[in-house]
């Protein structure tokens, strides 16, 4: 498997405690990180607590660097400051608070930069896919508590091309009745799963517009999943629902589940709070926040 990763300014301290969770399980599995934005290069460039097993990749549209792909364990003082820009404007000249408040607000949820940033999400794995790696996609609002490989490994064994956290169940929004979350998603590489990934982003830019990923993926599979109700011949991919007790939303883990319960967790997903200051409050109340 090769983990894959959205990263933006604003939420890089959440990577960074997601990453110190991740070295305690010792997976040693391959990162991909997308960097989002010109401030985000450089912190992962620079990055004193990654290991050599990531590649680093920049959206050359929207950051500043000049590398489309950079792969490498750590930058030289001097690739650094030759491969980086700033400007009077520029917030990584800023404070950490500074620039994590800039760009929070310039990413919250439901703005069009959020959207446009997260509609990107199906473009970007497909990268990775169609390189012939198994792709697992987890949020940076998250903590590994457990590995998820004995889970998803043995999905994939029995048949399974992708296995997907749960949002919420009972949803009207759709003909199944549940809302998938696209922030934990494993995907074998397949073209049957590339053929799904390419309408997931298409719908994520239908009519010239952008839009949520996570709808855009929901609308995508119901609409495949009418067709296979209505045609057995009609071409399929096999979608299993990662259990809510080991991979719960953020209501379930941090209001609705008791000690017992959280303690089943594998995955724990700050989704279900608003704002990158609740989540890091709750990760910290919680135990879960360990960045300095």
């Amino acid at each position: 498997w090769t983990i894959c990763m959205t990263i933006n300014s604003g939420f890089y301290d959440f990577f960074h405690n997601w990453y110190i969770h991740y070295q305690k399980l010792d997976l040693k599995l391959d990162l991909v990180l997308f960097a989002e934005d010109s401030v985000a290069y450089e912190r992962l460039s620079n990055a004193p607590f990654l290991d050599n097993n990531y590649t680093i990749v920049v959206d050359a549209t929207k950051a500043a660097p000049p590398l489309s792909i950079a792969t490498r364990s750590k930058l030289t003082a001097d690739e650094s400051s030759s491969s980086s820009s700033s400007s009077d404007e520029d917030p990584s000249n800023s404070s950490d608070t500074a620039w994590s408040a800039w760009n929070e607000g310039v990413f919250a949820i439901h703005t069009h930069q959020y959207k446009e940033l997260i509609s990107n999400r199906p473009t970007r794995l497909l990268q990775v896919l169609c390189s012939g790696r198994n792709v697992l996609y987890i949020d940076t609002d998250t903590v590994l508590r457990k590995s998820p490989l004995s889970v998803i490994n043995k999905n994939f064994l029995e048949g399974v091309d992708v296995s997907i956290a749960i949002d919420q169940t009972g949803t009207k929004a759709y003909a199944y009745t549940y809302d998938l979350c696209t922030g934990f998603i494993a995907i074998k590489a397949k073209s049957e799963t590339i053929d799904f990934l390419s309408e997931w982003e298409k719908r994520c830019h239908d009519d010239g517009r952008v839009h949520n990923d996570q709808v855009a993926f929901n609308l995508v599979y119901e609409a495949m999943w009418k067709n296979w109700e209505e045609s057995s011949s009609t071409s399929r991919i096999t979608l299993d629902i990662l259990p809510d007790t080991m991979f719960p939303n953020g209501k379930q883990y941090f209001t609705l589940y008791n000690e017992t319960q959280r303690k089943e967790a594998i995955l724990v997903h700050a989704n279900w709070i608003v704002g990158g200051a609740n989540k890091r409050l709750i990760f910290m109340k919680h135990g879960l926040w360990e960045p300095a």
